[in-house]
C-alpha cells in the first residue's frame, strides 16, 4: 500500500535499551544489555570465530558477560528515573519482528516503490580488529578495541547522557575502560 511505512530493522541495542528503561527495567539491566549485546549475537560470534579463531571468540564471550555483570551491578547503584515516552503525536512505525515502536522521523530511511523503508545498520569492528592484528597490533590491544568500540559509539554516548544523565554516562565509561583494559591485558598474557 503506497504511503504505508514498511519497516526493516536490524535491532540496535541502544533504542531497545532506552525503550526497556522507559517501560520500567532497572538501569543496571539496561546498561548490562548495552554492553553484552553487540558481542554476543550469533553473527558477531561467527564473524569473530572465522576471522580471529576460537580462543579469541571464547574469551570475548566471557569478557562481555563479565563486563555486563559488573556494569549491571554498578548501574543498579545509580538512581535514575525513567523519562516519560516521547510525544505520542510523533509518527511511529511498528517493527514486525519485535513489535517495538520506532519514530519514523528519527530513523535512517529510504523510499522504494512508493513505500518508506526504515532501517538501521550495525557497524562491524571485528574485520577492523582482524586487519590490525594481522598487521602486528598486540592481540590484547585488539581485544580492548573490540570490547570498547561497539559500546562507546558517539550515538551511545549522546543518548546515554540525554536519557540517563552525566553521572550514569561517567560510570558507564569508567567501568568499560577499566574492565576492557584489564581483560585485554589478561588476554595478551594467555
Amino acid at each position: 500500500m503506497p504511503g504505508q511505512p514498511f519497516l526493516f530493522v536490524v535491532l540496535a541495542p541502544l533504542p531497545v535499551a532506552v525503550s526497556l528503561h522507559q517501560k520500567g527495567a532497572r538501569l543496571g539491566s539496561v546498561l548490562a544489555f548495552l554492553v553484552a549485546t553487540p558481542a554476543t549475537s550469533i553473527t558477531a560470534l561467527l564473524v569473530c570465530y572465522a576471522l580471529l579463531g576460537i580462543k579469541f571468540t571464547a574469551f570475548i564471550s566471557f569478557a562481555v558477560i563479565a563486563m555486563g555483570l559488573v556494569m549491571g551491578l554498578v548501574g543498579n547503584l545509580i538512581m535514575v528515573k525513567p523519562k516519560a515516552f516521547a510525544s505520542q503525536k510523533e509518527q511511529l512505525a511498528i517493527d514486525p519482528v519485535c513489535g517495538m515502536n520506532v519514530e519514523i522521523g528519527k530513523a535512517a530511511k529510504t523510499d522504494y516503490g512508493g513505500r518508506l523503508i526504515i532501517f538501521a545498520v550495525p557497524t562491524a569492528s571485528v574485520p577492523l580488529v582482524d586487519a590490525f592484528v594481522s598487521q602486528g597490533m598486540n592481540i590484547g590491544a585488539g581485544m580492548v578495541l573490540l570490547l570498547v568500540g561497539p559500546v562507546t559509539s558517539w550515538g551511545t554516548i549522546l543518548v546515554l547522557r540525554k536519557e540517563f544523565g552525566g553521572k550514569t554516562l561517567l560510570a558507564y565509561l569508567v567501568v568499560i575502560a577499566i574492565m576492557a583494559l584489564a581483560l585485554g591485558w589478561g588476554f595478551s598474557k594467555i
